[in-house]
């Protein structure tokens, strides 16, 4: 059961280790049942774990999920390093912990509402998806900002059967990532900007439907079709970007100047006024033909792509830990758990484990929901 809990976290034993200030030896003894494991050990063991004490006395171990596909063709299959390995855990533990909360309250998985396969091409996917989705042109043109955006793109998918969460992945390594087996999620890096969250958004919903659980970095892959990857990031950029949006800008698009110095203004304009990465509008014209690959390329080197998140502001001390909450664990987690504090199946004390919060926070998560 040790070495189960430790693979929760996505830890070796030498990273478990270390956090428990310990040599890996005894670690490795007190796995093996070659070292006697006192009271004292177990409280320091559940509390780096983030297990009950009772989960160390279970008559069974629990199957261990398996990591999502590393899709990644820029790195090693497997090369992950210690948050990453982290974040998958977080990610499993979400995911579980939601699987709960819907048998809590009495409910069902939901099935993802999209589907397609990759011998389909993935525009008219795109068009399927963005159909399910309703989002129609004028109201993302009407949208305030990125921001909105990414709140508006995130609901529609859970919306759609997917819970999304929020998490602090390496972006150097990974982007998000997807799993397919219920109950469905996607993953989002908390470092990248709402516009980059939002094309990862769409490239991990792409899998979803291909029925694929993934490990993704879309920043890294190309837009060969005849790839996953590449057939992903083609889906994202078409959902959010339809033809319907680009028609107004095709004259503009299509004769942009030669000179990046000249063009970026253009492509910085026109993705502000779609509410999308400078990346996914480039990279929408490149699948296109509006742009050739060597212009693709000089743009991206000029612009240099890394643009910082913006700031929300100030709030009182309750609501910014609501609001994290709401952030990392998205509107299907929490409405499924207030639900059930509604119905009287659960209590303020499960509701707020469940969600990893104080039961005070979970009034304030009831109303930033109701907005």
């Amino acid at each position: 059961m040790l070495r189960w809990a430790r693979e929760q976290q996505g830890w070796t034993v030498p990273d478990a280790a270390s956090k428990l200030e310990i040599p890996d030896s005894h670690l490795y003894a007190l796995e093996q049942g070659q070292a006697d494991l006192t009271y004292s050990d177990l409280i320091k063991i559940a509390e780096k774990y983030r297990q009950p004490i009772s989960a160390f006395f279970r008559s069974k171990t629990p199957p261990t999920k398996k990591t999502p596909p590393d899709r990644r063709s820029s790195k090693p299959a497997g090369d992950i390093s210690l948050l990453g390995r982290e974040a998958i855990a977080t990610a499993r533990r979400l995911q579980y912990l939601l699987g709960e909360a819907l048998s809590a309250t009495g409910e069902t998985p939901p099935k993802f509402g999209l589907s397609a396969h990759l011998n389909v091409n993935p525009a008219r996917a795109a068009a399927s998806a963005r159909e399910a989705l309703g989002v129609s042109v004028a109201e993302q043109l009407g949208w305030v900002n990125e921001n909105v955006a990414l709140k508006q793109w995130r609901a529609r998918i859970e919306g759609l059967g997917a819970a999304v969460f929020q998490l602090k992945l390496p972006n150097d390594e990974f982007r998000g990532l997807s799993i397919s087996d219920h109950p469905t999620c996607i993953v989002i890096g908390t470092g990248d900007s709402a516009t980059g969250k939002a094309f990862t958004l769409f490239h991990e919903a792409a899998h979803l439907a291909l029925h694929q659980s993934s490990l993704c970095n879309p920043f890294l892959e190309g837009t060969d079709q005849q790839q996953i990857e590449g057939w992903c990031n083609t889906f994202a950029g078409a959902v959010l970007m339809p033809p319907e949006l680009l028609a107004a800008q095709e004259a503009t698009l299509k004769r942009l100047p030669a000179s990046p110095n000249a063009a970026a203004p253009v492509i910085e304009k026109t993705a502000r006024s779609f509410k999308v990465s400078r990346y996914a509008l480039m990279t929408r014209l490149l699948v296109l033909g509006w742009i050739q690959r060597q212009q693709y390329s000089d743009l991206v080197e000029f612009m240099q792509l890394a643009k910082p998140e913006k700031s929300f502001g100030r709030s009182p001390a309750e609501a910014i830990s609501a609001k994290r909450c709401l952030n990392r664990c998205g509107n299907h987690f929490v409405s499924t758990v207030l639900g059930g504090l509604r119905k009287g199946v659960l209590d303020i004390g499960s509701a707020s484990s469940f969600l990893g919060t104080k039961p005070e926070h979970l009034s304030t998560l009831g109303r930033l929901l109701a907005r």
